[in-house]
């Protein structure tokens, strides 16, 4: 019944997806005993001998777990906004520290999952975010063109050649240069038309790639071929295809009636000040 309700309400999926399930014991915490594979957000997940699958796999949308992360942090954005950039950088740090305890301290098939789906260990991200936004002006103006240029060439410089990376430091490298580099992108871009239809773009592509993904699987036949992923080329334009028709047959006409109700009670007559 929670996983049913969290379709539709969003929220909670975060939850969800850090238990698994199989017949024996129903939906249920990780033991110490179950295998960290059978847990992980790979496409083979749920091959374990035991027949346990993560619990995610009964999501119509699995990754809107995210957005279940996203609307948690809107719930308390209200009050961080107002706190001090050095109350903020306390609270990022004791959510990193506490991510990292996880990975030390509790056994891998259940710190793996907390350290995916959590919101706590992701609150630091978040954080980053804010300070990036707060202090973006400044930031900015203080440093040179060619600093500039060198940060946006080594972000897409990181995510072109991140596998190369050692694991350990893949994650603080991205992160790093993700916040220093996005200020600069979106003051770079921030009046593009091409950046507006990208952004619009984006989140339909990333609700639909996993269903466009397993459409794609079943019509090349993976129970035969043993195959877990389509080729990349195909899952992208398939899914930016699949977007765009989202975008143009549901969320622009959506949008178009959203503004017409705003003009239309803009116009209507006000009543007259009682006297």
């Amino acid at each position: 019944f929670f996983v049913s309700l969290c379709q539709f309400t969003v929220i909670g999926m975060d939850a969800i997806c850090v238990f698994v399930y199989n017949i024996a014991q129903g939906i249920h915490l990780p033991g110490v005993d179950t295998s960290a594979a059978s847990v992980a957000w790979l496409p083979t997940a749920g091959a374990d001998p035991s027949g346990t699958v993560p619990a995610w796999r009964f999501l119509f949308v699995p990754q809107s777990w995210t957005i279940s992360i996203e609307l948690l942090f809107y719930l308390v954005v209200p009050w961080l906004i107002s706190w001090r950039t050095r109350n903020l950088v306390i609270l990022a740090g004791l959510s990193s520290v506490a991510y990292f305890a996880n990975c030390l301290f509790v056994y891998p098939a259940l710190s793996d999952l907390l350290g995916y789906f959590f919101f706590p260990f992701h609150l630091f991200l978040f954080i980053l975010g804010m300070l990036a936004c707060r202090h973006s002006v400044a930031f900015l103006a203080r440093v040179s063109r060619p600093f500039k240029i060198a940060m946006v060439a080594a972000l897409f410089s990181g995510m072109a050649f991140s596998q190369f990376m050692p694991e350990e430091l893949r994650n603080p490298v991205s992160i790093t240069l993700v916040a220093l580099s996005l200020p600069i992108l979106f003051d770079w871009t921030k009046k593009s038309r091409f950046q507006k239809w990208v952004g619009d773009l984006s989140y339909p592509v990333y609700i639909c790639h996993i269903l466009v993904k397993w459409a794609l699987l079943g019509v090349m036949g993976v129970s035969k071929k043993g195959v877990t992923s389509p080729p990349g080329w195909l899952l992208l334009l398939g899914s930016i295809a699949l977007a765009a028709l989202l975008l143009w047959l549901v969320d622009y006409p959506i949008d178009r009636w959203r503004q017409r109700r705003v003009k239309n009670f803009q116009h209507q007559p006000r009543p007259a000040a009682a006297t």
